[in-house]
């Protein structure tokens, strides 16, 4: 039986994100998630099959984001894993970027689960824990944990030869970073669901523990003029989508949409990048959808303006995306 706890301080390669923990710890981050929050689901079981079936042929996969899902806010026992494939070409990154799909992703069921649907239940899941974890910000709310490849495999397959694993939702309250507390622990089983007495930490979190800069998070904003060379795609989400403030979390309407945008551009990102088309569309998207977006939600017309949105952004990835 393992019994050693790794100094994870050094940034590893995204492929071999996390590592052996011993089984004090483990027990620890485990019971430390029960007693936070009682009354919650605090943990899932996964089939390996899953997991591997979830970047089955998949070119340039560096590891998963298992992000997490509600179907019913309210409803602890409706919280879902859903298995995110991520890319290689942003290893580099605090966390890799999503392979954004067109037929979605599998969840921990195995089931696939679309992109609007996915969209949702991230959402969903938000809007619960912002409610059990009064004065963290929104975009401070945990949302899942990335795991490398060779990990994974590691772990499931070359340490053990696991049937599945018990994927746990940790907690250690002697941190003092709010998204930093949460530390997931996966555990590998035998076909009865019996441990292997192994357990794996230090994923990458979502969002990343990364300090503010200088002033606090800039807020989304409109770009009147874009500069190809210093703009990211990401600040051309309306201003009225206060991500850091209350906006998503009081706009169901709206929410899952910025979800989905905060998921979706850094891939758009690279994608545009490589397409050699950034002046073109930031000025097509600035002088067009955002704006008329931005005049929808100051009128208050929040589904039109969803809808507006969802279908700019639809464009773009069939366009440079699903190619």
């Amino acid at each position: 039986m393992p019994s050693y706890h790794v100094n994870a301080s050094t940034k590893r390669p995204a492929e071999l994100t996390g590592e052996i923990i011993d089984n004090a710890y483990a027990q620890q981050l485990i019971e430390g998630f029960r007693k936070q929050f009682p009354g919650e689901v605090s943990r899932l079981f996964i089939g390996v099959n899953k997991i591997f079936s979830a970047v089955k042929d998949i070119p340039n996969v560096s590891g998963i984001r298992f992000m997490y899902g509600m179907e019913k806010v309210g409803d602890p026992e409706s919280k879902v894993i859903l298995l995110i494939p991520c890319d290689t070409a942003s290893a580099h990154r605090p966390i890799p970027n999503t392979i954004v799909q067109p037929q979605g992703y599998l969840n921990h069921r195995g089931e696939i689960v679309g992109l609007k649907q996915t969209w949702q239940l991230l959402y969903n899941h938000a809007v619960h824990y912002a409610g059990l974890m009064p004065g963290v910000p929104f975009r401070g709310i945990m949302r899942g944990t990335f795991f490398g490849i060779d990990s994974l495999t590691s772990l499931l397959k070359d340490m053990t030869s696991a049937h599945g694993m018990y994927y746990h939702f940790g907690f250690d309250d002697s941190i003092t970073e709010a998204t930093a507390k949460h530390k997931a622990v996966l555990e590998p089983l035998h076909y009865d669901k019996t441990s292997y007495e192994w357990y794996m930490d230090f994923g990458s979190l979502c969002p990343p523990t990364c300090p503010p800069p200088p002033g606090g998070w800039p807020k989304p904003r409109i770009i009147e003029s874009p500069d190809a060379d210093n703009l990211d795609f990401t600040n051309l989400l309306p201003s009225q989508f206060n991500y850091t403030g209350d906006f998503s979390v009081n706009n169901p309407v709206v929410g899952p949409l910025v979800e989905m945008y905060y998921y979706v551009s850094p891939a758009l990102t690279e994608a545009l990048a490589d397409s050699g088309k950034v002046q073109e569309v930031y000025t097509a998207l600035s002088n067009n959808e955002v704006r008329e977006c931005n005049r929808l939600i100051e009128a208050g017309n929040y589904e039109a303006a969803k809808e507006l949105f969802e279908q700019a952004i639809d464009g773009l990835m069939k366009t440079y995306l699903f190619r």
